[in-house]
């Protein structure tokens, strides 16, 4: 052992393989030497697939881990190199050139990677929770599945970057460029996005919460057009936003709104619920989105991502198109007769008519329909936020000779 302590060891010279460097590294670190001459060297396509050197430890799933105590690599090279599995933990690579690099299930746990370069670099799976990238080029990199809680991205460039499914809680993009990004089924949950630049590819099932919206400043607009692209916000969580930007919110987005002279109990949220799917079908995006209650009136607001649906929904409630002679409430017939709806339905029994698996309304629901709709005022549909200034389109209910 003592005549190991004492080896002297080369430096990294021209004519290395990738495995040869690799293993050289792993021993400089094993022998506790100084390895300043890492900084700044070439260290392109390193590889430690075939280091002779023993792995540390195991990662908690059994996988074996490399780990590198004090290991300072800032300014190195190390483009394509072969890091899968190694644990990087706490360490700095201020400047490190990264990019095609092979991470896959790497962890880099509170690293300091502050202007890194990890451009198509492959991260599947990989931990950089508490990390720091800020101003990091990572145009490209795969993020899949990566742990990115608390991380941050303060000014990078995320530019095309594969962040599908990752978990971004907490995260720091403040500034950072986000153009063509993939944040497919990303988690969003307080993440900091104000100032973010570009439009990424897909946001598509990416959460977000009333955290993300307080921490990243987003106006009901910037909210609204993340929503439009598919990011989800549900129901808890927006009566979690600032009451000032839920009402903006209200006032901004695409919708129908109900105005009610009596304030309602739920039974009239099942009422209108049950017109939806009986004119629109089970599959429609269309939802009650809001049950205000006042004391002497009350709100429904319905939003879709269709406009046509609304009105759907708007002709039907103001024709009162449940109490005409043989027809009712069934999947959407698309025929229409001047502003009339015309929708084929079995008003008298409960027996379904269900060519699209809607259960049909019986007597007792179309005279609580018919009862609630004696109290509606009248319907507003605003419309989409680039029309923000517009009036609403206003509809009011046909009743007796009116």
């Amino acid at each position: 052992m003592s005549d190991e302590k004492q080896e002297v060891l080369p430096e990294p010279h021209e004519g290395m393989t990738p495995e040869e460097k690799g293993e050289l590294l792993l021993r400089y670190l094993r022998m506790k030497k100084a390895v300043a001459w890492v900084e700044g060297n070439d260290w392109k396509r390193l590889d430690f697939r075939k280091a002779s050197i023993p792995l540390r430890s195991a990662s908690g799933d059994g996988s074996q881990r490399q780990e590198f105590p004090g290991l300072n690599l800032s300014g190195s090279n190390l483009r394509g190199a072969n890091l899968a599995r190694v644990k990087f933990d706490f360490h700095y690579f201020f400047a490190v050139d990264f990019s095609g690099a092979y991470l896959l299930a790497a962890s880099l746990r509170s690293a300091k990677l502050d202007k890194a370069n990890l451009s198509g670099a492959y991260l599947k799976g990989a931990d950089l929770s508490g990390a720091s990238l800020r101003e990091a080029t990572l145009k490209s990199a795969n993020f899949y599945a990566a742990n990115l809680t608390e991380t941050d991205f303060t000014q990078s460039d995320l530019t095309e970057a594969n962040l599908y499914y990752a978990n971004l809680s907490r995260t720091n993009l403040r500034g950072s460029i986000i153009e063509g990004a993939d944040l497919h089924d990303a988690r969003l949950d307080g993440t900091d996005l104000s100032g973010v630049r570009g439009r990424p590819h897909n946001r598509g099932g990416a959460y977000i919460t009333a955290a993300t919206c307080t921490r990243s400043s987003w106006s009901a607009l910037e909210l609204s057009d993340w929503l439009r692209a598919g990011a989800i916000l549900n129901q808890e969580e927006f009566a979690q936003l600032p009451q000032s930007l839920r009402d903006s919110m209200l006032l901004a987005r695409q919708g129908l709104t109900l105005y009610f002279t009596t304030p309602l109990d739920r039974v009239s949220r099942f009422l209108i619920e049950g017109v939806i799917v009986g004119v629109l079908g089970r599959d429609t995006d269309c939802e009650v989105v809001e049950f205000k209650q006042g004391e002497s009136a009350a709100t429904i607001r319905l939003m879709a991502s269709r406009m046509e649906d609304l009105e759907a929904v708007a002709e039907a409630l103001t024709q009162e198109i449940w109490n005409a002679q043989g027809v009712g409430l069934g999947p959407r017939q698309a025929v229409h007769n001047e502003s009339a709806v015309h929708l084929q339905v079995n008003v008298g029994s409960m027996t379904p008519w269900n060519p699209g698996g809607v259960p049909m309304l019986g007597p007792g629901f179309v005279e609580a329909l018919t009862t609630l709709v004696s109290h509606l005022d009248r319907l507003e549909l605003r419309p989409p936020d680039a029309e923000a200034g517009a009036p609403p389109r206003i509809w009011k209910p046909k009743r007796g000779e009116e």
